[in-house]
């Protein structure tokens, strides 16, 4: 009898937990797309970019159409879980869409190439010779999108599909300080609790701009890959960690604040040409650069002060000095772990400089074609050398495995040069060097 009363008590809770399994397995998502129509107009295009972005929930996506012309104000972004993208379309009618912005070919028979299907195209203020405006101490111009100055973690964002055209900083990533100027003010500076994880930045194009993607401080776990980079001015991509100059206000250096370091970055699959510096990083760890194809460049990759950081099948054509490790002593301690192997450099007047106080290079696998002075230049205080003209030691304890063609002038002290003409250089960029 007692049974036969249970079950009315019961059966319409097992219902209910069957109904609520059921509905959350036709859980409909939420997310929405906001749509900003570019209008050409500088008056307006950055602000409504702003307001999709400050409306935007996680988990939303900005979509981007058309010409945006931008004031010199940069795009603050605030939101996790967020892409912000270029709207898709197939210009040339391949069946394709955003992708022939890296073939080099004219697709579409126009006459011009690698434009044939952008749509987004965000440009920002000329500095009259046809390049971009730059900075005005102590404050940022001329920016594009950034990420600075919180506190909180912001985590999984995308920027993707987009041209970005005379800006100054076109994405800006740099969580430590508030104020994030162009150099800190020593008695304004705001230290935040900010930390940026998870970042995608692919697919897009940096034409005519200072800086491509600048990275600063506690970033971690950053995607930079198939992208085009031309004729940027300064570097193509600049990540720096552990300490960063502040200035009185009239610019002057006093001292050096704490800073984050940046980590787990991968630039993968880029292309970048023309310009001054193709990838520099600073104290950096376990950062990959890898299969990215640089020409033209003044120096390809510069290495200062990292740690676990891997250069590798890359091509690099034309540079100054294709591969540079410099000033490997940091302030918590000798860096160690950095690799330079399996790259392709043609017409270089160095290919790889490894220069003063730097240690713990691996150099392996390397090819080179047509460098004008050496392949390899180990720079010491020897005769030759040049790092006794700066008051600084030699290259030391660096591991350089070269077949017996590769010419090399070591100037410094217990390098390991190792000729090995059986030394095979993996050339598959289908997966991805790992710096780990």
């Amino acid at each position: 009898m007692r049974w036969t009363q249970d079950v009315p008590r019961t059966m319409p809770r097992v219902l209910f937990m069957l109904l609520t399994i059921v509905a959350a397995s036709v859980h409909v998502d939420a997310s929405q797309t906001h749509v900003v129509v570019g209008q050409n107009d500088a008056g307006v295009d950055r602000l409504a970019i702003q307001d999709a972005i400050d409306g935007a929930d996680e988990g939303d996506t900005v979509e981007l159409q058309g010409a945006f012309q931008l004031d010199g104000v940069q795009i603050s972004v605030g939101v996790s879980h967020l892409t912000i993208e270029g709207a898709a379309i197939d210009n040339d009618s391949d069946g394709e869409i955003n992708e022939d912005w890296a073939d080099g070919l004219d697709n579409d028979g126009d006459g011009l190439f690698d434009e044939d299907d952008w749509d987004a195209v965000l440009t920002g203020v000329d500095d009259g010779a046809g390049g971009a405006a730059g900075d005005a101490f102590p404050n940022r111009f001329n920016d594009g999108f950034e990420l600075l100055g919180f506190d909180g973690e912001l985590r999984k964002i995308e920027i993707r599909d987009i041209k970005f055209s005379k800006l100054n900083r076109s994405i800006y990533l740099f969580p430590d300080y508030a104020d994030g100027g162009t150099v800190l003010v020593c008695n304004s500076s705001t230290p935040t609790a900010g930390e940026l994880e998870d970042v995608e930045i692919e697919g897009n194009a940096f034409e005519s701009c200072n800086r491509g993607v600048e990275l600063l401080g506690r970033v971690s776990k950053l995607s930079i890959e198939n992208n085009r980079f031309a004729d940027v001015a300064n570097q193509a991509v600049i990540m720096f960690g552990e300490g960063i100059g502040c200035a009185e206000a009239d610019g002057s250096i006093l001292q050096v604040l704490p800073l984050g370091i940046p980590e787990k970055v991968r630039v993968v699959g880029n292309r970048m040409s023309g310009g001054s510096i193709g990838v520099l990083s600073q104290v950096s760890e376990k950062t990959s650069v890898s299969c990215n194809q640089f020409s033209g460049q003044a120096l390809g990759v510069i290495s200062l002060e990292d740690e676990k950081l891997s250069v590798a099948h890359n091509d690099i054509d034309g540079a100054f000095i294709g591969l540079l490790g410099s000033f490997e002593p940091r302030v918590t301690g000798p860096a160690s772990g950095n690799a330079f192997k399996d790259n392709v450099l043609t017409n270089s007047i160095f290919g790889v400089v490894v220069d003063c106080d730097t240690t713990g290079y691996r150099l392996a696998g390397n090819s080179f074609q047509g460098s004008v002075f050496a392949d390899i230049f180990l720079d010491g205080i020897s005769p030759g050398g040049s790092c006794a003209d700066f008051g600084l030691g030699d290259s030391f304890d660096n591991t350089v495995i070269v077949d017996a063609t590769t010419t090399v002038l070591d100037f410094g002290s217990n390098n390991s040069v190792i000729i090995d003409d059986d030394e095979d250089s993996d050339s598959d960029c289908d997966e991805d060097s790992d710096s780990d």
